[in-house]
């Protein structure tokens, strides 16, 4: 009777406590993404593994455009520019997890926004994506995507 009330009663904290680990999932993505949009880079150094692959790829008309950068490229980028950027952060609802395992997992997510470019109205579509790695007794990013799609508006 022991047995069968244990195993009855085992999938009732299992469960929870896999929810909560999502949800310091989602939540550990959004902080690295607080700072990534930040362009501070010393709060972004700290996310980044040693050897990050780092890219982000515009899409417009139908052309893309894929640019890399190394963890030190992508934070002197920070360094120069400087100024919060204007994207918006996003919610926990819009960030799904993937590829979890108890050593890492990866993050997505999709933010919208509206931008002009050269006097033209565009819906702005920026697909996210992040792999993050255990590193001691926290997560590092050891990969990072980004995709930006452009509409117009009319």
């Amino acid at each position: 009777m022991k047995v069968l009330s244990v195993l009855l009663f085992f999938p009732t904290l299992v469960w929870p406590l896999q929810s909560i680990a999502q949800g310091n999932r989602v939540a550990t993505y959004q902080e690295y993404e607080r700072a990534y949009l930040s362009n501070d880079a010393k709060a972004m150094a700290r996310w980044l593994a040693p050897s990050a692959e780092l890219s982000e790829t515009l899409h417009v008309a139908g052309k893309s455009d894929t640019r890399h950068m190394s963890r030190e490229q992508l934070l002197e980028s920070m360094r120069q520019v400087g100024a919060e950027s204007q994207d918006p952060l996003s919610s926990s609802s819009q960030v799904t997890i993937s590829d979890a395992t108890p050593t890492g997992f990866c993050a997505s997510a999709t933010a919208y926004d509206q931008t002009v470019v050269a006097g033209r109205k565009y819906q702005q579509r920026e697909e996210r994506n992040a792999c993050f790695v255990l590193a001691g007794a926290s997560y590092q990013v050891k990969s990072h995507s980004i995709d930006i799609f452009y509409t117009p508006l009319k």
